[in-house]
Formats: C-alpha cells, structure tokens, sequence
C-alpha cells in the first residue's frame, strides 16, 4: 500500500509539473489574439468619438491611440510531493501522502501613447473626412507629401533601361558590360480622398467613398457584423475589405509624423528626464 501511495504520488508530480510548456504555450497564442481586437477596439472607439463630435456637443476631439511596444506571457508552476505519518491513539500508523503546490500566470502587454502633435493632427483629419470631406491641406496631413525614394545613402532609386542595338534591337554591349540609361524613380502620384475608405467626398449630398462602417442596423446586417458599444454606440462593419484598408491607414498615422519625427522621453533609472532623442 505505500509503494502505491508514493507511485501514484510521484506520477502526479511528474505529469503536473509536465503540462507548463502546455500552459505556457497556450498563454503566449490566447494572449497574441488580443493585439487584433485591440487595435480595432482603438479604431472604431475613435469613430464612435469623432461621430459625437461632430454631430452633438462633445467637446473632446483628441483621438485616442496607444502603440504596442512589447508583451510578455509566463507560466510558473511549483509542486511538492509529501510523505505523511499520522499516529492513532490505538498504536497504529496511518500513511497520509500530501500533494502541495501553486500555479501561477502572467500575461501583460507594454503600449505607449500616441502624445505626438503630428500624429494626433494627422488622425484628427483622417476621422473629420468620415464626417466632412477633406480640404487639400488635410490630405496633405493625412497623406504627406510624395517625394523621390532614397535608399540608405540618401541616393535616389533609379530605373534603368538598356540601350539597344538600332540594327537588331539586342542590347548594346560595351567592354563586356551591358549599357543601361538611368533615371531616378517616378514619384508617386499625391492621395486623393478616393484614398480614404469611409470618406465623405460631398458635403452637400453625404456620398460616401467605399463605406464600411454604419451607426444603424443595415437590412441585411449579420451578428457578427456589430461592434461594440464604443461611447453608447453600436457600429456595424458593412464592408470588411474597407474596414481593413481604413485600419491600416490609421494604424500608418500612429507611426509616421506627417512633417516632423516623433521624439520620446530619455529617462533615467530614478525616474527623471534628461532629455528627449528622436525616433
């Protein structure tokens, strides 16, 4: 009978302490699901916001956008197997095998605020053409403007195009090495508001460019198709291509300033600031 109180003991020890890889790994995925509703909680809560300041008497503008910087899922698991003596009163020994221990988990995300005046200026003119259509100086915001892409050294990319032969059109060969012409990239043409899903493109009548979202129950609305409430308000997502292109357009103006890079805080271990680096 002790032989098996200590096996059975000892199996469960093994088989417990077996299952934290188990656990940890389903922390670590359960807790990587949680950056998608996240950043659409982020987006459509904004929505929601500028909605009411727009149309009623809200006061606050300001969007509201943290970056995730980091995120951490631990699992600790502690157990200890027991040998028991309990003495009767008769004179005979009485085995008690215990089993003690703890479980313990940790998940956390580490974000920073989006604090930056470019950046809160940018959002604040990508969600105002959802309510209002955009004047050029917004879209310059919104989308800054086009300029020749460089490569690491500061040199513009270039396109090359080989020189051929007038007589049999092959590529003309010099010293062994093909000839090429080359000419800096085309810029890119500038952003219109037919850029921005959701956008309203006329004051007058309300069209709307590509619309994915709606603050009313549409007539062919499915249940997983509401979001929500975000300030009282309900939204539905009528078009899921859209919704994903306006995401990465505002997820993109929480990363790039518009004409001048973000700067944080340098701290010091105590707490304090001695001055701010750029990003």
């Amino acid at each position: 009978m002790k032989v098996k109180c200590v096996s059975i003991l000892i199996l469960s020890i093994v088989c417990l302490c077996g299952c934290t890889s188990v656990a940890l790994r389903r922390n670590a995925f359960n807790q990587s699901k949680t950056v998608s509703d996240l950043l659409a909680d982020q987006i459509l809560y904004n929505l929601a916001l500028y909605k009411d300041y727009y149309e009623s008497d809200r006061i606050n503008g300001l969007p509201s956008f943290v970056k995730l910087s980091s995120g951490q899922a631990a699992v600790q698991q502690s157990l200890n197997g027991q040998m028991g003596l309990k003495i009767m009163d008769v004179g005979t020994v009485e085995k008690d095998p215990q089993l003690t221990g703890n479980h313990q988990t940790t998940d956390n995300w580490t974000f920073t605020p989006v604090t930056d005046p470019n950046e809160i200026n940018r959002l604040y003119c990508l969600y105002r053409a959802e309510f209002r259509k955009a004047t050029s100086n917004e879209l310059t915001v919104i989308f800054p403007a086009p300029s020749a892409q460089l490569d690491q050294q500061g040199r513009p990319y270039l396109d090359y195009t080989p020189v051929l032969n007038t007589n049999d059109g092959t590529v003309l060969i010099t010293n062994n090495q093909p000839v090429f012409t080359a000419k800096p990239k085309a810029v890119p043409s500038a952003p219109t508001i037919f850029d921005i899903p959701g956008s309203i493109t006329n004051d007058t009548t309300k069209e709307v460019n590509e619309g994915w979202a709606s603050f009313s129950e549409p007539a062919n609305a499915t249940p997983s198709s509401r979001m929500g409430p975000y300030l009282n308000h309900y939204i539905w997502i009528t078009n899921r291509t859209n919704f994903f292109k306006f995401a990465l357009l505002a997820l993109g103006g929480t990363n790039v300033s518009a004409n001048t890079k973000s700067s944080q805080p340098l701290f010091l271990i105590n707490g304090g600031v001695i001055s701010t680096v750029p990003q």
